[in-house]
């Protein structure tokens, strides 16, 4: 695989199985409920399986760009769409008229350019006035070591101060990732969720705008469940011995006790 590919989701099937799969479709799933009839960009598109979401749900066009050769001929080659125009840019210099995108997608961009303000003032500059434009990010606090791909990150409120110089409407909501039950009373009905604990967002999704409106995102809450990652996380052989380890010890007496006392630590 090319260097500079390494560091977008393929689509595979094997991919699927992964819980990095449902933190990549998750964003994409809320932007696409405002691209029907629309103008979208989607920037630093990968592989072009998010540009194709956006034009099955209704956009009349989805510019897809990416500075990655490779990248933009396999996303033509596995995701093209009447309505997707893919091409090669730099979203630090946009080969776009100013005012010319109704809705602008820039998921995990922002991190890896070197020239932040340079991005957000192209982003400002290409959307339409009341537009939307939706950018992610990793949350600095939240990561668990160094990306060699990212110049940058950010924890909210540097994300936050970023923001605000350059739009003037703007929503920083979290995205958390975590082991899920689910109860299915009825499909395709309101469900709620239950936060377990006060986790760190892995990630901070932003809705922007150059205008004083923003959609109303509460009282809706996205979720994505992936079963099959689950149970590839219980059928891996290390947690399959520490669950084995854990009901001998337990059966141990007082040390169930024990552990118990324990937990918090």
């Amino acid at each position: 695989m090319p260097h500079d590919f390494q560091e977008r989701l393929i689509l595979t099937d094997g991919a699927k199985q992964n819980i990095i799969a449902d933190e990549h479709l998750i964003r994409y799933e809320l932007a696409k409920r405002y691209v029907k009839g629309k103008v979208v960009l989607d920037l630093a598109c990968g592989s072009g399986y998010g540009a194709r979401i956006l034009a099955i749900a209704g956009a009349v066009k989805v510019i897809a760009i990416d500075v990655s050769r490779e990248a933009i001929e396999y996303a033509n080659k596995n995701f093209a769409h009447e309505n997707i125009d893919y091409r090669i840019g730099d979203a630090q210099a946009l080969d776009l008229p100013d005012k010319s995108i109704d809705i602008i997608t820039s998921f995990e961009t922002i991190e890896h350019l070197a020239d932040q303000h340079k991005y957000l003032a192209e982003l400002k500059r290409v959307v339409k006035p009341n537009g939307l434009v939706f950018i992610s990010t990793p949350n600095r606090e939240a990561s668990t070591g160094k990306n060699p791909f990212h110049v940058q990150e950010y924890d909210k409120q540097e994300f936050t101060g970023l923001l605000k110089q350059h739009f003037k409407s703007y929503r920083v909501v979290g995205q958390i990732n975590g082991l899920a039950s689910s109860l299915i009373l009825s499909d395709g009905a309101p469900s709620k969720i239950l936060l377990a604990n006060g986790a760190a967002p892995v990630y901070f999704l932003a809705i922007c705008s150059t205008g004083d409106v923003l959609p109303n995102l509460a009282p809706e809450n996205i979720v994505s469940l992936n079963p099959r990652a689950l149970n590839q996380l219980y059928n891996n052989p290390a947690v399959r011995l520490a669950n084995q380890i854990y009901s001998l010890i337990i059966k141990i007496p007082g040390l169930k006790k024990l552990l118990k006392l324990l937990k918090p630590l």
